[in-house]
């Protein structure tokens, strides 16, 4: 049983993968939270784990992963698993994108653009080489996911936040502050 680990900047998501690759578990663990290990967890012979929550984090989890096995922790490089990182500085780019890439690879043989949407929206551009078997990835974009967006607009526009009584949805034409602002943040 492998065990993946995706610890972002809110929440830590975790499955494991049994011997035909299907998803034998998973969960979500807020990152405020990590600290009792989940008991799928045991058992597994291999965790590979994306963290760009920080160190904080990765010190929770290296404490919750004690006494497993095997431990691999991802990190974007100049080139690895056929795909070439043309970032000006390789190793800065996130391992949740560099993750999503990689699985993007794996899962088609076409240009494609990966997107991610968590307390960030990324976009990134995974283009295929003439042979088929290589990619490079040739940029991305970063944008401030939907509750990020609807703080930032809160927060930083007058008179915003006391007009929201409660949480918008969305409309085609919005006709309070709530729903404007949720559905400004949508599109």
């Amino acid at each position: 049983m492998i065990l993946t680990i995706d610890s972002g900047n809110t929440r830590t998501k975790w499955a494991i993968f049994n011997q035909a690759n299907a998803v034998a578990a998973r969960g979500v663990i807020d990152n405020s939270q990590l600290a009792a290990v989940p008991p799928e967890w045991a058992g597994c012979a291999l965790a590979v784990i994306s963290n760009v929550a920080g160190e904080v984090v990765a010190k929770r989890l290296k404490d919750m992963l004690v006494g497993m096995p095997r431990q691999y922790w991802l990190t974007s490089s100049a080139e690895a698993f056929g795909i070439v990182n043309v970032y000006e500085q390789p190793a800065r780019l996130g391992s949740d994108r560099w993750a999503a890439m990689i699985g993007a690879r794996n899962y088609t043989a076409q240009h494609c653009l990966v997107v991610n949407a968590g307390t960030a929206l990324t976009m990134d551009a995974l283009l295929r080489d003439a042979d088929g078997e290589h990619c490079r990835f040739a940029g991305g974009a970063i944008v401030p996911g939907l509750h990020a967006m609807q703080q930032a607009l809160r927060q930083r526009t007058h008179g915003v936040d006391a007009a929201i009584e409660r949480d918008g949805r969305y409309a085609e034409l919005p006709t309070n502050t709530a729903d404007a602002v949720y559905t400004g943040a949508l599109i």
